[in-house]
């Protein structure tokens, strides 16, 4: 493992022309040499071509490799940087970035959900919330990946999740109304409108719609998981809405 205690800098910002190739640290010797001889792996180079803005990632050899943005943000510490560390929040804690990869066994992961294998070969996401992981599964033609809150979640939830994916699914869907007094007394007992019943992290849901208006709030919401929890699922649900309107659709 490299040390995460070296925290990780831009450490040269450099402008070039739009069909310039970086492949190495060692192309940036010459320019930049002190920077060079002083770099750490994980630093970063920032490049300006064209008014866009580019980094690379020093990596094993001095190997660069260049940042690739996605759905969850523009600046990615990638897996390939990440699976050499693990402290990765630590040696990236001075520099902005929108999502991070952690390792199997990164302390992160350890101190806020548990102990991950490396046999599961799961890629974990960590967003710049601290809060939001983002889980890549290997593709079993079910799941691909799964957003879960790390303050709800341990590693056996996230484990379980692929594992009952590929069982038989069951789905269902619930509308709900609040109006007249209904509205003020399911905020009295929830707190506010926007609380949904927690259902274990097997199965997952969507909000399929949602709104009102003075004293009116209503919504549905889809719930998929393994049917041999169904029963389980279906109860802890009616008994969160026991009292309001609401009508429960079974899909299969």
């Amino acid at each position: 493992m490299e040390n995460c205690n070296e925290k990780a800098d831009i450490i040269i910002r450099i402008a070039a022309d739009k069909d310039k190739t970086f492949e190495n640290i060692s192309d940036l010797e010459v320019d930049f040499p002190d920077e060079v001889k002083n770099s750490f792996f994980g630093d970063v180079i920032e490049i300006f071509k064209e008014e866009q803005e580019y980094y690379y990632f020093i990596g094993k050899g001095g190997h660069l490799i260049e940042n690739q943005p996605n759905d969850y943000g523009f600046f990615i510490v990638p897996y390939e940087i990440s699976s050499y560390l693990n402290d990765a929040t630590n040696k990236y804690s001075e520099i902005e970035y929108s999502g991070i990869y952690l390792n199997y066994d990164d302390q992160f992961l350890k101190k806020h959900i548990g102990d991950c294998q490396e046999g599961w070969n799961y890629r974990y996401l960590l967003l710049s919330d601290f809060r939001t992981l983002i889980v890549n599964y290997p593709d079993n033609g079910k799941i691909s990946s799964r957003q879960f809150d790390i303050l709800k979640t341990t590693a056996g939830d996230i484990h379980d999740f692929y594992t009952y994916s590929s069982d038989t699914q069951f789905s269902f869907l619930v509308k709900y109304k609040f109006e007249g007094q209904d509205y003020e007394r399911f905020i009295d007992k929830y707190g506010d409108l926007f609380k949904h019943p927690e259902v274990p992290l097997i199965w997952k849901t969507k909000i399929y719609s949602s709104g009102g208006d003075s004293k009116e709030y209503h919504g549905s919401m889809g719930y998929q998981g393994p049917a041999e929890f169904k029963d389980e699922v279906i109860k802890i649900i009616k008994n969160f809405y026991e009292g309001f309107d609401f009508e429960l659709i079974l899909k299969n």
